[in-house]
């Protein structure tokens, strides 16, 4: 029985507003999806932090020097010895971010710590992924700003694993267009040397990762 245009229907369902659904959707895949980002940039941050300020660095420079795979950091001490101004340190060794100062050149020296810029890089992708998941919070997640974040993300992150992919040619005698241990497996040395050439390999793999 069909009722007529003026009666109203109290008993009628409400609408299901598809909108709504389609809102908590939208929401609840964003909070996976921050949830899984968080977890691998927490991962990415404890393995730079323990890497910090020279986990395994110079030892990494030093096994390659010793096998002749890049420039050896013991052979440096010849040219303080003869008064003779060493090559400078490649960017690999160092990890420095861009340009010094001269005023704070010879603090660093006898400091003997350099800013990693690995951990940097780790540090403000934690901290911008906070960031993202405060906004899903507060619901204000646009998409313009996550693209920014993740554009401004993505640059951070090729850089970072340009420095790590970046050759030492300061010895010409042992010239190393890559890392050896991005080239060479780590049997290929034992000891510390070895650990910590599994160490920068995971580093540099989960850094491809995250990008």
């Amino acid at each position: 029985m069909e009722c007529s245009p003026g009666i109203s229907r109290p008993y009628a369902l409400p609408k299901i507003r598809h909108g709504s659904t389609t809102t908590r959707t939208n929401n609840c895949f964003h909070w996976v999806a921050f949830a899984a980002e968080l977890s691998i940039q927490l991962a990415v941050f404890a393995l730079f932090a323990s890497a910090y300020p020279d986990g395994y660095r110079s030892l990494l420079w030093l096994t390659g020097g010793v096998q002749g795979w890049n420039s050896n950091p013991e052979e440096r001490i010849y040219f303080y010895a003869n008064h003779k101004t060493p090559p400078e340190i490649p960017w690999i060794w160092t990890q420095r971010f861009g340009v010094q100062l001269d005023i704070f050149k010879k603090r660093q020296a006898n400091s003997g710590r350099s800013t990693d810029a690995n951990l940097a890089t780790a540090t403000v992708a934690v901290i911008v992924c906070l960031a993202k998941g405060l906004l899903i919070y507060l619901h204000q997640s646009r998409y313009f700003v996550v693209a920014f974040y993740d554009v401004s993300l993505a640059a951070l992150w090729i850089l970072c694993i340009s420095n790590q992919s970046s050759g030492d040619y300061s010895s010409p005698a042992h010239p190393s267009p890559r890392p050896w241990y991005l080239v060479k497996s780590c049997k290929s040395v034992e000891g510390p040397g070895a650990k910590g050439c599994t160490m920068a390999q995971a580093s540099f793999a989960i850094s491809v990762l995250v990008l």
